[in-house]
């Protein structure tokens, strides 16, 4: 009996333990109803009525549940869709009913909602299917929308062609007004035809064809002959009072109620119809017209005296030029690269020596002195040869002091400018100067005391101007190479080293653009001892942007070098990417012979290549090839 009682009292204990726990699960709490349906009404349009509405939740257990609805709505007014739209103006939209006011409409979708303790809120219902075939009121489609098929569409349309067409007769006389406004005064316009393209809301296209009438006879030009002044031979083509068809189109924009035309664009242009005569200015004539013939006759007189006036010029400057032991004895010119603005002119001119004229056969070791060769007897003449360049100012040539490439040394000089310590080889008294002097074999080489500070001073000197600074250049050099021996590498080497030294500063000079360097680096290079040198100095000028120093080395032949030095000197150029050193070194790849022309050219392209340059890289493409061939 006791453990009957016992196990009663332990079922009854573990029951009241079973239903407190609630056999292990969550109780289901569901939305309010009224809730639900508010909600979803609140998103529905206004011109939407809910009806009655059924619902599922998804989830009652947890504290955000779904639900999933079937809504029955029913429209205030009859619903409408789109059906066409015409453009125009105004642009008018055609509809198509879709529901009847009062028909009823079942929508379907979800809502998700979220419990706090007892108070709930919902999300924004989804509407997964129906609402879109409910359609919209007309009012919301604006008040050219009609019912499509109804009279008062019917009457919309009619409006809109109407207005189309006006709009159509606007733009038309819009644009013939512009057209006549854009017909130059000679032309005069007695018709015009014009057809609307391309018409739409915010741009037109007009094309146009109007008849017009030459006021005057109108000409164009048919040949410009240069000259001072310059000539127009003009054509004639077409008669005053002669009709012209002139055809083209001209582009509207719209804003807001008017239109703004571009500017018409006339087939071929006017320029076909010609213009007036007084149009091309007073040195215009009609080819083969007496007035024609004499004006060229005066422009060929003027160009007759104008070269006379240069020539006569030119042989002044270059009279001033001549040193002073040689006199003038004729000139010969012949213009080159004859331009507008600028002209070249080459020249031979016949020189004869005031006395005998002397070069420096070699120096005498220990003496300071000189051995002179005879050059020239007095009265002997020589032919020189140069140019000169000149620029035009508005009435005259200015023109640039003239060029002798081979320079004036090759004539010679007279005596006394060799200074004291100077002998006529083959003379008693040269004979008496070389007599106390050990023989070249038994005596040490002379030493060249110079040292780059002293170098680069006297380049210095130069670049200010200083033509003796060139002068005592040019002795030195004559010093550091009078007992060179080619085979010494060092002392080549350092031989070179200290004209280089003096030449940097005048190239330095010269690239930045000082007219006294530039003048002495062209007084240097007339000298044949410092020729060899002076290339590099105007390679450097180049590549530092000196116009004149390129074009010194472009003609390198005028002016004294091979085509091996200029392709050495075009380098510093070259791979600044200057465009006229590039040309010429491309031409010495593909088309010189010369070996050492041709790697220096190589060396030179390499850069200009890396800087983008094509033709570089094509010519160093093509080399490189050759010399695989090979």
């Amino acid at each position: 009996m006791n453990s009957v009682k016992l196990w009663c009292r332990w079922f009854f204990f573990c029951a009241a333990l079973w239903g407190f726990s609630g056999c292990g699960s969550k109780e289901k709490i569901f939305p309010p109803k009224q809730q639900v349906e508010d909600a979803v009404r609140a998103a529905l349009p206004s011109f939407l009525i809910l009806d009655c509405m059924e619902f599922e939740v998804l989830g009652a257990e947890q504290e955000s549940p779904k639900i999933n609805f079937k809504a029955v709505v029913v429209p205030k007014a009859d619903l409408f869709r789109v059906d066409q739209i015409l453009p125009g103006m105004p642009e008018v939209t055609l509809l198509k009913p879709v529901q009847k006011a009062g028909a009823k409409i079942t929508l379907y979708g979800s809502i998700v909602s979220h419990r706090t303790v007892d108070l709930w809120s919902f999300e924004m219902p989804d509407f997964s299917s129906g609402l879109q075939q409910c359609g919209q009121p007309r009012g919301s489609f604006g008040p050219q929308a009609f019912e499509t098929g109804t009279p008062e569409a019917d009457i919309a349309l009619r409006q809109q062609s109407v207005n189309v067409a006006q709009q159509k007769n606007l733009r038309k006389t819009e644009a013939e007004n512009v057209v006549r406004a854009r017909i130059p005064s000679f032309l005069n316009p007695v018709s015009m035809e014009t057809e609307v393209v391309d018409a739409g809301r915010e741009t037109a296209k007009v094309n146009f064809r109007t008849l017009v009438v030459a006021e005057e006879d109108l000409f164009q030009i048919d040949q410009k002959i240069s000259g001072m002044p310059e000539v127009i031979l003009l054509k004639p083509v077409q008669k005053a009072g002669s009709k012209i068809s002139l055809y083209g189109f001209i582009v509207a924009r719209r804003t807001l109620n008017q239109w703004d035309f571009e500017e018409p664009d006339f087939f071929g242009g006017l320029q076909k119809c010609g213009q007036p005569r007084g149009s091309f200015g007073e040195q215009s004539f009609v080819a083969g017209t007496p007035d024609a013939e004499a004006a060229l006759k005066r422009q060929a007189e003027r160009a007759a005296q104008q070269e006379r006036a240069r020539k006569n010029e030119v042989e002044v400057i270059v009279r001033a030029a001549i040193p002073a032991f040689l006199s003038f004895g004729g000139l010969e010119t012949e213009a080159a690269d004859a331009g507008q603005e600028r002209l070249k002119i080459n020249f031979k001119v016949v020189v004869a020596a005031r006395e005998d004229l002397f070069l420096a056969e070699r120096r005498i070791p220990g003496k300071s002195a000189v051995l002179l060769k005879l050059a020239q007897k007095a009265g002997a003449r020589t032919t020189l040869c140069g140019s000169i360049a000149a620029r035009r100012a508005p009435d005259q040539w200015n023109f640039e002091k003239p060029v002798f490439p081979g320079g004036f040394q090759q004539c010679g000089q007279p005596r006394g400018s060799f200074g004291a310590r100077s002998f006529i080889a083959g003379t008693p008294e040269a004979q008496e100067a070389l007599k106390t002097q050990p023989s070249e074999d038994s005596q040490p080489k002379k030493t060249v005391d110079k040292t780059l500070k002293e170098m680069e001073a006297l380049g210095l000197e130069a670049a200010k101007g200083s033509r003796e600074a060139v002068d005592q250049l040019e002795q030195a050099a004559g010093e550091i190479y009078g007992n060179l021996d080619y085979h010494d590498t060092k002392s080549t080497a350092s031989k070179l080293a200290l004209m280089r030294a003096a030449f940097a500063p005048l190239a330095k000079r010269a690239g930045e653009g000082a007219p006294e360097a530039m003048d002495a680096l062209k007084y240097a290079n007339s000298k044949g001892r410092l020729r060899p040198f002076t290339s590099d100095a105007f390679g450097i000028a180049a590549g530092m942007g000196n116009a004149e120093a390129l074009e010194k080395l472009l003609h390198h032949g005028q002016n004294g070098w091979c085509a091996a030095c200029a392709s050495s000197a075009l380098q510093y150029a070259a791979e600044k990417n200057i465009p006229g050193a590039v040309d010429f070194l491309v031409q010495v790849l593909s088309e010189s012979k010369n070996k050492l022309a041709r790697r220096y050219a190589s060396r030179g392209l390499v850069g200009a290549a890396a800087l983008g340059n094509e033709k570089a890289g094509e010519a160093l493409k093509k080399y490189d090839e050759e010399k695989d061939e090979r």
